[in-house]
């Protein structure tokens, strides 16, 4: 089951949702202490055939932004005048880096583009898995 929230109006229910999901949003003052928790506005090359119709299609230009949270990752994209929001537990979440990195759970994924913001990107996914490996050690997953 994909973990995919159409995000362009927030109400309680979504709102508890993904709190639930994903835990509240991290305190402000861990979030001074981490260097932030947002990922710079990353390139989208290519989507998993699930997420094709949130895709941008006659711009060719898709973009993204991914927050971590306690229980996992939120990748935000954005078509038009909507917003969408994938849910991504640690415990489901693969990265893979080659021509492009790519992002990985429950049989979908995203492959973003290197570009001028690789460094800032890397530095984020670097804080991304030690977050992950943190969580994971304090705590079991579902089975």
């Amino acid at each position: 089951m994909v973990s995919f929230y159409d995000t362009t109006f927030w109400d309680k229910q979504l709102k508890k949702e993904i709190n639930e999901a994903m835990g509240q949003s991290i305190p402000l003052l861990k979030r001074l202490d981490m260097d932030g928790i947002g990922s710079p506005r990353f390139n989208v090359e290519d989507v998993s055939p699930a997420f094709e119709a949130v895709m941008n299609r006659r711009t060719n230009v898709n973009y993204g932004t991914m927050e971590i949270r306690p229980k996992g990752l939120i990748v935000h994209f954005a078509k038009a005048l909507k917003s969408f929001a994938w849910l991504i537990p640690y415990y489901k979440l693969a990265i893979f880096q080659g021509e492009q990195l790519q992002i990985h759970a429950d049989g979908q994924f995203i492959k973003i583009r290197k570009d001028n913001q690789s460094k800032a990107l890397r530095k984020f996914i670097i804080k991304l898995l030690e977050y992950k490996e943190e969580y994971l050690q304090h705590s079991k997953p579902p089975l």
